[in-house]
């Protein structure tokens, strides 16, 4: 982020708790940051939101990156799927790996 001169906003209420795996949830998170990082352009932002309700808590996150092609979309959680705007050095592994961690601690990407 600093090489692209990228900026990150976090935002949320400090009082929010959260119950699951923090080490593997760290893991899946940052996953989709780093995927963010690849596809912002420099001088772009990247925002981390979370809440909470009665329900369930949220995270969503967000780039001013030019988005995830349409034809892409249904694929980029499939394990070594790599779209059109892969990196050379991309493998195809991380989004995957994220939707995985966090559906199995009860969650939905």
């Amino acid at each position: 982020m600093e090489l692209r001169q990228q900026h990150l906003e976090i935002s949320g209420n400090t009082e929010i708790s959260f119950v699951g795996d923090m080490e593997w949830t760290v893991e899946a998170i940052g996953n989709i940051i780093k995927n963010c990082i690849e596809h912002t352009p420099g001088h772009g932002t990247i925002k981390v939101h979370y809440d909470k309700n009665q329900l369930f808590s949220r995270i969503v996150i967000e780039d001013t990156g030019p988005g995830i092609d349409k034809e892409d979309l249904p694929h980029i959680f499939e394990r070594f799927y790599k779209g059109k705007n892969a990196g050379k050095a991309s493998v195809g592994i991380g989004l995957a790996l994220s939707k995985m961690i966090i559906e199995k601690q009860n969650g939905s990407v």
